[in-house]
């Protein structure tokens, strides 16, 4: 007898409840293929689920409500109730309320992930201002995974089939960007990236291609001095480091 596959538990914050994440969730998990390698459960509330299936032409779409993760259905996705009952949302609008409860539904993934409940976490969409409190006064989710895991150096990644794309800065605005591309940030985010490259992604000898900060990266100095004086030096340390990293290269 065939022994059953293990399936990864795969949490899923629903993001600010009237806004695009459980709607997302809705139309990926119509399709049941999705399920075969993964039993997915969503933090958040029938009464959510309900109002934003309502708004969809889904007829045949399936959902299993549940108060434990114990009570997972492996064939269907999971909602798990964080909220309560009688949950009342304005799909498109935000509002206090809404991000409250986009909070609670974080934190109880957090949680569960923390205690290995969950063996992933996805984090569907917030709204930055509305969920802002006095537990959760960061610009975006990274910076707060980041500070609950009580980790300082952190690195967000941009993943399709083809590319896995590195950001030495984060939610911060353009007019800090350019004195925020420092030697030591570029460094320090070339080796997480490495590092994840060989641990996460399975890449056996990763390649890193270093962008440059200005136009045509800087066209020898013509459009910045960035690129001459502070990320070629870093790529250098880098490369005596023993990384495979070159460039930089335009990002236009």
């Amino acid at each position: 007898m065939a022994e059953e596959k293990t399936k990864l538990k795969v949490g899923i914050t629903m993001g600010d409840p009237g806004g695009i994440g459980v709607e997302t969730v809705i139309k990926i998990f119509n399709d049941s293929r999705i399920m075969e390698d993964i039993v997915p459960i969503l933090y958040g509330n029938n009464d959510i689920v309900k109002a934003h299936h309502k708004t969809l032409d889904l007829p045949d779409f399936k959902y299993h409500n549940i108060k434990n993760i114990e009570d997972s259905n492996p064939k269907l996705l999971n909602v798990l109730d964080v909220l309560g009952k009688d949950i009342k949302i304005e799909i498109g609008r935000a509002n206090k309320a809404q991000g409250k409860m986009a909070f609670r539904a974080l934190e109880a993934a957090v949680t569960d992930l923390a205690s290995t409940k969950i063996d992933v976490l996805i984090t569907a969409p917030i709204n930055k201002d509305t969920i802002q409190n006095e537990d959760f006064k960061f610009p975006g989710h990274t910076e707060y995974l980041a500070s609950i895991s009580n980790v300082e150096e952190h690195l967000m990644f941009l993943v399709s089939d083809r590319m896995r794309i590195g950001v030495v800065t984060g939610h911060i605005p353009i007019k800090e960007v350019a004195g925020s591309i420092i030697s030591d940030a570029i460094i320090s985010k070339l080796e997480i990236m490495n590092e994840s490259l060989l641990k996460d992604f399975g890449v056996p000898t990763p390649r890193i291609a270093v962008l440059g900060l200005n136009p045509h990266a800087g066209d020898n100095g013509l459009l910045g001095e960035e690129e001459k004086t502070v990320i070629i030096p870093a790529i250098r340390d880098a490369q005596s480091n023993g990384l495979k990293v070159a460039g930089p290269y335009g990002a236009d």
